[in-house]
């Protein structure tokens, strides 16, 4: 049961979706205040923003970058509610899968923004919608105050991010029934990145302050009874300390780089691919 929630959330394929449902989901009675509350830690953790940059700007005077970040959540809350839920061992739920677009943008006197999105996608045909958009304001500290002269390899960024992810689901029940449900994430993170310069190569570390908010409305109704016959109403606020270590490979019109941060206790994974002028 619980399987069959993460996997829509989260699958960036959806596909399976598309099959019909013949039990309630998010009102099933062993999907509760418990399961949720657990499973909004890797949750929250995994739509965090992230363009696995380090403490460097794009450029002095201007920069662009476009690509694709990619990787996967240590998933272990998430399969503690499932097997909870559904009293099964749910062995292949250890990591869940992550990935998006991001694009970034440097001005003159350090200031910057960037953005990570997976673009709103239908589920199954009109059953459902996911999308997921997180924004960054970036202020290379030391590209507008210099340590040591201009030339110093230590760069120091401060950032604050806000990121929203939404999903949206109808299914079909047996009994003539319908289930349907509204699921929310908020983040909103400020934190500093500070890096060290080697040219081709800046390993970075950060560390920030995140407030996160989830929501999850859900219902079943019958078009032959005016009243609902289940309904759920879940929150959950986390928030914490957010810890991050990566490194930075920076070629001509190329960047690749490696992430590993946690936040709530969960490690999140994230790889890197972008162009870069």
């Amino acid at each position: 049961m619980f399987k069959k929630i993460l996997f829509i959330i989260i699958s960036l394929s959806f596909v399976t979706a598309a099959n019909a449902q013949s039990d309630a989901i998010f009102t099933d009675e062993d999907f509760g205040a418990a399961e949720f509350n657990l499973a909004s830690k890797d949750l929250s953790s995994a739509f965090l923003h992230t363009n696995n940059s380090g403490g460097s700007s794009l450029g002095s005077i201007w920069g662009v970058e476009a690509g694709l970040v990619f990787g996967a959540v240590e998933s272990d809350n998430l399969r503690a509610a499932a097997e909870a839920a559904s009293g099964d061992p749910q062995d292949d739920l250890k990591y869940l899968p992550y990935a998006g677009i991001i694009a970034g943008v440097a001005l003159p006197l350090g200031i910057g923004a960037e953005v990570s999105f997976i673009p709103d996608v239908e589920i199954g045909s009109g059953d459902g919608s996911f999308g997921s958009y997180s924004g960054s304001l970036r202020w290379s500290v030391t590209d507008f105050i210099p340590f040591v002269g201009s030339f110093s390899p230590l760069k120091i960024t401060a950032r604050a991010s806000y990121g929203s992810t939404d999903f949206s689901y109808e299914t079909s029940l047996n009994g003539g029934s319908k289930e349907t449900a509204d699921f929310s994430i908020k983040n909103t993170e400020f934190g500093v990145t500070a890096g060290f310069n080697l040219f081709i190569l800046e390993p970075y570390i950060g560390l920030s302050t995140v407030k996160s908010k989830l929501r999850l409305d859900a219902e079943t109704t019958n078009p032959l009874i005016p009243v609902n016959l289940r309904e759920k109403n879940l929150r959950s606020d986390p928030s914490g300390t957010r810890a991050m270590l990566g490194l930075l490979f920076k070629f001509p019109l190329i960047r690749f780089g490696l992430e590993m941060s946690n936040y709530q206790g969960v490690n999140r994974y994230t790889g890197k691919i972008s162009l870069k002028i």
